[in-house]
């Protein structure tokens, strides 16, 4: 074991080596090859946050698959990439999910009533029924909703960062995106934005190494922070420990006024099968990697999931009849929550169309 933060790759103030080693803290046995950064309590905390996240996926593509509700955004296998970011905040942080880590919002306070309200779009859902199944939102928790436009949170977010800046606080606030958001426009003119301004924001991106190619001639995303003169920094998504640990660091340099960061997190989503299953390769696991490192510091792991599945399992099966049993949004839903005074000329859609 070796002392302090894994050294991967010689990097520069403003980006990392292309083709950069990935930061891990566990070996694929579980084994810590560093000092684990987080204690054995933050440890198990965070265990019991991937697996809630794991069941609760599980159980919402069952849903779709029933027809009970049209869509739902998994993220089977990218629970490292889900949960660790945000369970690195602190309180009055803000926090913007991508359309797969809207789950990672367990770790910000939002309920399960909350997540199960919004997949059905019921009218008590935060968006009254208007948002996508995945776009959860807690202004209370500091939890954004996910945009519809790839790369539109990264500018939300550094905007959100700079005010922070320009008002001298600590807060600092977490952009997670996925797919092919970092080759959208909104990544250049967020980084662009957040490096000129020195913004209190961290950038997170859950890259699947299989379709980079596709989307940029780089060799990595981290990379491209060079061009801003934004540090960046490549972990492993299966490692929740390495993840936590490089968002940690990196929220620590935000609220010290050093700026924004950019963390590419190389992550192995499962894909479903023709048969509808999802196979997840034990090695890709990133909460059996966990669970194997708990497992190794004396943690009875099998007591801890036990009555944590079952528990889950009795408050999923209350909050669906619960959103079963809700209203849908009303018509009249349509003219409210954008306007204090509702213009005339809206007035009268109303009437004529409720």
């Amino acid at each position: 074991m070796q002392d302090g933060t894994p050294a991967t790759s010689e990097t520069t103030a403003s980006g990392v080596a292309p083709g950069a080693p990935i930061e891990r803290v566990l070996s694929p046995e579980g084994e810590a090859l560093v000092d684990v950064p987080i204690d054995e309590g933050a440890a198990v905390g965070l265990f019991r946050h991937m697996v809630r996240a794991r069941q609760l996926d599980l159980r919402f593509i069952a849903l779709q698959r029933a027809g009970d509700i049209p869509f739902y955004a998994s993220s089977v296998g990218e629970e490292g990439a889900t949960c660790a970011p945000p369970f690195a905040l602190d309180l009055g942080d803000a926090y913007f999910p991508g359309p797969r880590s809207a789950l990672g919002s367990l770790a910000r306070a939002v309920t399960l009533a909350e997540l199960v309200h919004q997949v059905f779009g019921t009218a008590r859902s935060a968006t009254r029924g208007r948002g996508l199944p995945h776009h959860v939102s807690s202004r209370e928790n500091g939890v954004v909703s996910v945009g519809g436009v790839p790369g539109a949170s990264l500018v939300h977010a550094s905007g959100w960062g700079w005010a922070a800046r320009m008002r001298g606080d600590r807060r600092a606030c977490l952009a997670v995106v996925c797919g092919a958001a970092f080759a959208s426009g909104g990544f250049h003119n967020a980084l662009n934005f957040a490096g000129v301004g020195r913004a209190n924001v961290v950038f997170a991106c859950v890259v699947d190494s299989a379709t980079l190619s596709s989307h940029t001639g780089c060799e990595t995303v981290a990379e491209k922070g060079q061009a801003y003169g934004v540090p960046a920094s490549r972990v492993d998504g299966r490692d929740a420990l390495a993840v936590h640990a490089a968002i940690t660091r990196a929220l620590a340099r935000a609220r010290d006024g050093g700026g924004p960061s950019l963390v590419e997190i190389v992550s192995a989503r499962a894909k479903p099968s023709e048969d509808g299953s999802i196979a997840l390769p034990a090695d890709d696991c990133p909460v059996l990697l966990l669970e194997r490192y708990l497992e190794r510091s004396g943690v009875d792991v099998a007591a801890l999931r036990a009555p944590l599945e079952a528990e889950l399992e009795e408050a999923f099966r209350l909050a669906v009849a619960e959103a079963k049993a809700s209203a849908s949004p009303g018509r009249a839903s349509l003219f409210e929550d954008v306007y204090a005074e509702v213009p005339a000329h809206l007035l009268s859609q109303r009437d004529a169309f409720v």
